[in-house]
């Protein structure tokens, strides 16, 4: 099984990817509803 090490290293990097991209989401959203609350 000479593809299980990359497909373990895909898996990892789309891993890493997805819990940046929500974080970045959960910190744009919350930077939007403080703008909101100092209208």
């Amino acid at each position: 099984m000479n593809s299980w090490p990359i497909f373990a290293a895909g898996c990892g990097v789309f891993f890493i990817v997805l819990t940046g991209l929500i974080m970045y989401g959960m910190a744009q959203f919350r930077s939007l509803e403080r703008n909101d609350t100092n209208k």
